[in-house]
């Protein structure tokens, strides 16, 4: 009888730790992740605008695959009556936008309870033949192989483009942005994290307040834009054909240049000159760290 006792006094310890944790995490209880499949209308598609609040998106471009998104999802309550409530009035949504655009999102079925809450994740397989706009508040957006540019912004997440062609536009708040584009404008931009891009390109547009950035421009030509970090090193490469009229500086740190310069002028913290064949100006910036350009191997 005793053994039995202590057993129960145990299980009834596991349980009430259970339900401070929960208590201390906000008091939400989440259902059993849902996941669906949807066909995508593909015909004469040639844009595509993805968006959720709180989940991740992922894009791959693929002209053999058949077009589909991928819901996962998750409902939330302070019971498990209520999350499964909010889960089902989950409405995920495909829907006409312009003449030849799709928008997939989310909705509320019906009016929101004050306690609900929902993730929702995409996951989407189409043609790499259209433009391509995403936008998540709390989560990751990875993106490979668009052929007519992509737009994707995060607030808490990072955003990682491959095989893209066309402007580009990345942004997120706290995360990392990685890019590999070609063909159009490059900006990307982060508050926290680093930036790692390879680009073949003619306009780019580098910025993060806290963290690294490392740039290969050894694919391409004349280039120029902007290159800036208030706190973290600069790493810049360049290529035989790469040209532009460089300013590269920091306050704190050096600033090394192996490439060859002509017209300019060097020291510690600062250099000028002409890379290549010059042309438009290239800024290359941090307050706090070092800055290096070398050439590729």
């Amino acid at each position: 009888m005793a053994g039995n006792l202590s057993i129960l006094c145990k299980a009834i310890a596991v349980t009430t730790l259970l339900a401070l944790a929960t208590a201390c995490k906000g008091g939400t209880v989440w259902t059993e992740p849902l996941t669906e499949t949807k066909p995508l209308d593909a015909a004469k598609l040639t844009a595509l605008d993805v968006e959720t609040h709180n989940g991740s998106i992922e894009f791959t471009g693929n002209p053999d695959a058949k077009p589909v998104v991928t819901v996962t999802m998750k409902g939330g309550g302070k019971t498990p009556e209520a999350a499964a409530q909010a889960l089902a009035a989950v409405e995920v949504f495909i829907e006409p936008a312009g003449d030849a655009g799709r928008k997939v999102g989310w909705r509320w079925k019906t009016p929101k309870q004050k306690d609900w809450q929902a993730t929702v994740s995409f996951d989407v397989t189409a043609s790499p033949d259209l433009f391509l706009d995403v936008e998540t508040h709390n989560g990751e957006i990875t993106v490979k192989k668009v052929n007519r540019g992509v737009k994707a912004e995060t607030h808490n997440g990072n955003v990682t483009i491959a095989e893209a062609t066309g402007d580009v536009l990345a942004d997120t708040h706290n995360g990392d942005v990685t890019t590999e584009s070609s063909g159009g404008k490059l900006r990307a931009d982060t508050h926290n994290g680093a930036i790692t891009a390879a680009y073949a390109g003619s306009d780019i547009k580098l910025d993060t307040h806290n963290g690294s950035i490392k740039a290969d421009l050894s694919k391409c030509g004349a280039i120029g834009g902007v290159i800036d970090t208030a706190n973290g090193a600069v790493e810049l490469v360049v290529g035989a054909d790469t040209a532009f009229e460089l300013k590269a500086d920091t306050k704190l740190g050096k600033v090394d240049c192996s490439v060859p310069l002509s017209g300019g002028k060097a020291s510690r913290r600062e250099v000028k000159g002409t890379i290549g064949a010059g042309g438009s100006k290239l800024r290359v910036s941090t307050s706090t760290g070092n800055v290096r350009i070398r050439m590729a191997e």
